[in-house]
């Protein structure tokens, strides 16, 4: 079964064994999963589906029972049970006793998200995974996997799938590969046709990015530009800095997931949640402790957090938060697969994702649609990396196709001919513009209008902000309605020399006056100045950046101090109310 990420793929898999179970096909139903958050579910989802043959009913109870707790070193027949859920990582030990049980009951395995076994028929090896999974062809008298993702990344082949030869263009020519043959198959975009599935909307956040080329100490080459355009070998030493706290695109990332998660809710959503997708990597800035700490600074409000999907603190949170009300919650890649929180609507992805396999994972969880009476969307935010926006753009299609043996040859514009002593520094990262992409297309030029009608039409009308999209689209297209430009500012008798002199000279005036009105004794404050101009700064951009380097570097360093003045009025404006209720 290829079933699209949130799709119900557990559902499905109790219904056939419910099927076989009552029809007397087999006696007992293992589950095979790969994390403890799809042993939690399945719980839940037994409560879905009843068996029609009283004589296969376990005390009355006309639901399918399945054990979740069985101990690896079990070793008697269960009677209390229709079957059992366990871990990958206990099938290996647990064989000699399933060929043990084959000889007293019929047994079905059930293998989901049955990708992570790799076998190779013809070498004859494979991981512990996807041995035992072969093994179990032997005592068992159905077998069904399970999977959304059915290429791996490693594009080895998965034991019990069906395959046949194929030939793959490569960016480097003509490759041998295989196609995947499902008995049944259920796509994302079959899930949006049936109402159960999500219609995604991405935003892509394009930032613009100095960088100089080192070699010996010595800048060799300059450059800038946004980093959607940036030749690969630059672009992967200098896409780091668009994740860097300091930079402020983060927040503006986060600022945005707050404003649709907000429109969501008022529509009716009131449970509408975020998730919050952070590195692995500990050396990496955006672990989840800075992330929390960010999101509390940002908006007061306290996110939940999961470091994995696995153990029992975070068995616990996840449960909780499926079944609350909390905005956010911030996580690390592994909470992506099989996780089920059908609340989330809206996903910020603040790391590099280089596998497709674990990105589609990811951006499923918020595709299991919950309304009754419309199809919803969700919101997915990230990087503008070369990948991502690929798999953006890709997101309807079924990717059954995997390459055995690439060509040789070096992938277009990996190193870029440096040489191994040269070394690219990114000067730092300003973000003035962001793409909407819906279905592969563009939506940024309807996104303004679209947004402002469904803020003001909710929560009366049952229309979805991707109704909205496609109706501006499409109006405009048969020349029924006519978007008009935002009229621009007249211009300004200053030189734009003399206007970033000014906001910058305004903005450092207007954080001197907030210093003296926080401070006890009315007097300017080092250390309290240092703290609001470096916020200032990263709320417009400029990270540690000196004036001087804005004004040689940047494309737009008028757009970048005019945010300064901005975000320093702002300062000011909170220390004025401080100021007067201390006076009160």
């Amino acid at each position: 079964m290829e079933v699209t990420p949130s799709g119900g793929k557990t559902v499905g898999s109790l219904k056939i064994a419910k099927h076989i179970i009552d029809e007397d096909l087999v006696d007992y139903v293992i589950w095979l999963s790969p994390r403890e958050s799809i042993k939690q579910g399945i719980e839940d989802d037994c409560k879905l589906v009843e068996l029609d043959n009283p004589a296969k009913r376990i005390w009355d109870d006309p639901h399918i029972r399945v054990d979740t707790s069985m101990r690896s070193d079990f070793n008697r027949v269960p009677e209390n049970h229709h079957g059992v859920i366990i871990n990958y990582q206990s099938l290996d030990r647990m064989l000699g006793y399933f060929k043990m049980l084959s000889a007293h009951k019929r047994l079905a395995f059930v293998f989901d998200e049955a990708h992570h076994g790799a076998y190779d028929e013809d070498k004859g090896a494979g991981n512990v995974w996807g041995e035992a999974m072969r093994q179990c062809a032997s005592i068992a008298h159905a077998i069904i996997c399970m999977t959304g993702t059915p290429v791996r990344p490693d594009n080895n082949r998965v034991p019990h799938f069906r395959y046949r030869q194929v030939t793959v263009d490569t960016p480097n020519g003509v490759a041998a590969g295989y196609e995947i043959i499902p008995d049944f198959s259920f796509s994302y975009a079959d899930g949006i046709a049936a109402g159960i599935a999500r219609k995604l909307i991405f935003e892509h956040f394009d930032p613009y990015i100095p960088w100089q080329k080192e070699r010996d100490g010595a800048v060799v080459e300059e450059g800038q530009g946004r980093l959607s355009t940036m030749k690969r070998g630059i672009a992967q030493r200098v896409k780091h800095k668009a994740f860097c706290p300091e930079q402020g695109i983060i927040d503006d990332m986060l600022q945005r997931a707050f404003e649709a998660n907000r429109d969501m809710r008022a529509k009716g959503d009131d449970d509408a949640a975020i998730l919050v997708i952070c590195s692995n990597n500990r050396g990496d800035r955006n672990t989840i402790d800075q992330v929390k700490a960010r999101i509390r600074k940002q908006f007061g409000e306290e996110p939940e957090s999961a470091e994995s999907a696995d153990g029992p603190d975070a068995k616990e949170t996840i449960r909780s938060f499926k079944r609350g009300n909390q905005r956010w919650i911030v996580a690390k890649k592994m909470i992506s697969e099989g996780t089920n929180l059908p609340r989330i609507r809206t996903i910020v992805l603040l790391t590099d994702i280089t596998s497709q396999l674990n990105w589609t994972q990811i951006v499923h969880r918020s595709t299991r649609n919950e309304a009754e009476d419309r199809l919803q969307d969700s919101l997915i935010l990230q990087i503008d990396l070369p990948n991502l926006r690929k798999w953006a753009t890709e997101i309807e299609e079924q990717i059954n196709v995997g390459i055995e043996k690439l060509p040789t040859g070096r992938g277009e514009g990996d190193g870029e001919g440096d040489e191994p002593e040269e070394v690219v520094r990114a000067l730092g990262a300003f973000l003035d513009e962001r793409e909407v992409m819906m279905e592969g297309d563009d939506y940024t030029r309807y996104d303004g209008p679209a947004t402002q009608l469904f803020r003001e039409l909710s929560p009366e009308t049952k229309q979805e902000k991707w109704h909205l999209l496609k109706t501006l689209r499409q109006g405009e297209e048969l020349g029924l309605i006519t978007l008009t430009e935002e009229a621009k500012p007249k211009p300004s008798p200053f030189t734009r020399e003399q206007q970033c002199d000014g906001h910058w000279k305004e903005a450092q005036r207007k954080m001197r006056r907030a210093v003296k009105l926080v401070s006890k004794d009315g007097k300017d404050n080092g250390r309290e100045y240092a703290y609001i101009f470096n916020r200032c700064k990263r709320e417009a951009g400029m990270a540690r950046m000196r004036y001087d380097e804005l004004m040689r570097t940047h494309k737009d360093p008028l757009l970048v101090l005019e945010k300064l003045h901005n975000a320093a009025t702002k300062v000011l404006a909170e220390a004025e109310r401080k100021s007067k209720g201390r006076a009160a």
